[in-house]
């Protein structure tokens, strides 16, 4: 960074952690800083009150085990960590519905540390306390996701180029554990939906976030107080004290000016709450860093025209030149750094054309599914009834048949005792004719054939009966399944 014959004036607006952090780093490479924020007092010697007087805490109260840069901080201003931060404790899940799963403090667990993803999978599996085992293992398929996330750079592409719910579909994740688990995760890391997200972007997140080390869930609080007593407090202290670091509270930065000959920052006008509401204006700036959210750093750059013209990015940190040297090599990157803006403007407007072209095709592709699915289950009750009809059927006719010989053993027994009462009628009668005994005979003979025989025509007519329904009830089930099914029975 060029420096001026003199000490480099910077100003930093805003004082969160980037504020702080860019004024820390600024002082120590010995510029003159000036710190600017629309709190009354942004140095935490008294809280953070919102305009209806609520407290306010600068940023969440937790931090991770891999925050090197929070620990580093702390030790460097000679505070204690134990009396700053609490233990590491367990992370908690909740949905709407209640607890989801909890993680525990792998840096104090017995749970061997296996390698990643495998350890955190093993170890938390026993922690879910809503999701059943079913929706838990389809997380199989995320984990094979993550392990060829980055196996080439085509590979990486393909994943930035669908979005995260496009991936879960794919990879089978349950709708219950994304709901009640991936979600509410991304939305805690990058405040968006899956949908909304690219699958590389998310799967990172997933990874080094909760995947990378066993240790690196680890979270611990703040002990008691607030960050900008235990933390903000010393700091700002520390930098007054060693660094001349001058703090304006109460002021709302307005513009940003820009010389139109040498295209550097020059000063800035703010408003000073504190004296009323009077413009001011802070000039000899080399450089001016803007540590805002995204929506003070539209109405910053909104404001100044000449940044906005000369910054299409909103660059938050501007070379430090000498006086009345031009840069080329400045102005060389500036113009690399628009082009490169509106590459990546256009692949962004490429990626969400084509995220619009790929929902539609999934949701075609679920509708195909779903109407697959409701073909399958009308044939499948076309068969249960077909299967029904054809028991009813077999009952039926089993029914039937019995009757049938039922009647026929009665005709039987009633033929039986009749030819008794015509023996014992011819053995009683004394008949003397051999003829006429002859020709009884012969007359019973018959009818006993002919009983014979039309008992034999009976059973071969119900048979071919019996063969016909069974005939019938195939046909209706044959058309039912290439009606709904398209397959042959």
């Amino acid at each position: 960074m060029a420096r001026s014959a003199e000490q480099p004036h910077v100003a930093v607006v805003g004082a969160g952690w980037g504020g702080f952090g860019a004024a820390k780093a600024l002082c120590e490479a010995g510029c003159k800083v000036t710190l600017l924020d629309g709190l009354p007092d942004p140095t935490g010697a008294t809280p953070y009150l919102t305009p209806t007087g609520k407290p306010f805490e600068a940023g969440t109260r937790g931090f991770w085990k891999d925050y090197p840069n929070i620990e580093d901080l702390v030790r460097e201003m000679g505070l204690d960590e134990d009396d700053v931060f609490t233990e590491f404790t367990a992370s908690s899940f909740f949905s709407p519905d209640g607890l989801e799963a909890t993680a525990p403090v792998f840096s104090e667990s017995t749970f061997p540390e296996l390698p990643s993803p495998f350890g955190q999978v093993l170890a938390t599996f026993s922690n879910f306390k809503r999701i059943p085992v079913a929706d838990r293992l389809t997380m199989a398929g995320l984990l094979y996701a993550m392990l060829d996330l980055n196996r080439d750079e085509d590979t990486f592409e393909a994943y930035d180029r669908m979005t995260a719910h496009e991936l879960f579909l794919r990879m089978g994740l349950s709708k219950r554990l994304v709901d009640d688990f991936v979600r509410p995760t991304l939305l805690v890391g990058l405040f968006k939906p899956p949908e909304e997200l690219s699958a590389a972007v998310a799967m990172e997140l997933l990874y080094y976030y909760a995947l990378a080390h066993q240790t690196s869930f680890d979270v611990r609080w703040i002990k008691s107080k607030s960050i900008s007593e235990l933390i903000i407090q010393p700091l700002a202290k520390k930098l007054i004290a060693e660094h001349g670091l001058e703090v304006k509270g109460g002021a709302r930065v307005d513009r940003v000016m820009v010389d139109a000959g040498t295209k550097k920052v020059t000063g800035l006008a703010y408003t000073d709450f504190k004296a009323g509401g009077v413009q001011c204006n802070l000039d000899n700036l080399d450089a001016v860093v803007l540590a805002l959210g995204a929506k003070g750093m539209k109405g910053v750059v909104g404001s100044s025209p000449a940044l906005a013209k000369e910054t299409v990015e909103g660059r938050l940190l501007h070379c430090l030149e000498k006086p009345g040297i031009r840069c080329e090599e400045t102005l060389r990157r500036d113009a690399a750094e628009r082009r490169c803006g509106e590459t990546l403007r256009r692949g962004a407007a490429e990626k969400r054309c084509g995220d619009a072209l790929r929902r539609p095709a999934a949701e075609r592709r679920c509708g195909e599914a779903l109407r697959r699915r409701a073909a399958e289950r009308r044939c499948g009750d076309a068969l249960r009834r077909g299967a029904a009809e054809t028991r009813c059927g077999d009952t039926l006719r089993r029914g039937a048949a019995e009757r049938r010989c039922g009647e026929a053993l009665r005709r039987g027994a009633a033929g039986r005792r009749c030819g008794e009462e015509l023996w014992r009628d011819t053995a009683g009668t004394r008949c003397g004719d051999a003829l006429r005994k002859g020709a009884a005979e012969r007359r019973c003979g018959e009818t006993l054939r002919r009983g014979v025989a039309e008992r034999r025509r009976g059973e071969a007519l119900r048979r071919r009966a019996a063969e016909r329904r069974v005939w019938i009830i195939e046909k209706f089930i044959s058309q039912l399944c290439w009606k709904y099914g398209g397959g042959n029975f």
